[in-house]
């Protein structure tokens, strides 16, 4: 069930399940966002090189969506 829930010009937070948002430049995961809802399943394995990010809730992701943005905008070279 992965829905665009923002859009901000190349960039796009993506509910990927409950409590599992992914941050996507140019098709290009590059941050998670887990909330407290999220729910880790059994031997799952991390699929990502860049940061996850913790939220109290869907809200509270898209304002950390919105701070990584600015934050990856000031320095590109940024890992966070």
């Amino acid at each position: 069930m992965m829905a665009v829930v923002k859009r901000e010009g190349k960039w796009r937070l993506i509910k990927e399940r409950d409590g599992l948002y992914s941050i996507q430049r140019r098709d290009k995961k590059v941050a998670e966002i887990i909330t407290d809802e999220f729910k880790s399943r059994p031997m799952e394995m991390k699929n990502i090189m860049g940061p996850t990010i913790e939220a109290s809730d869907p809200t509270d992701a898209k304002k950390k969506f919105k701070d990584y943005i600015k934050k990856q905008e000031k320095n590109p070279l940024s890992l966070t």
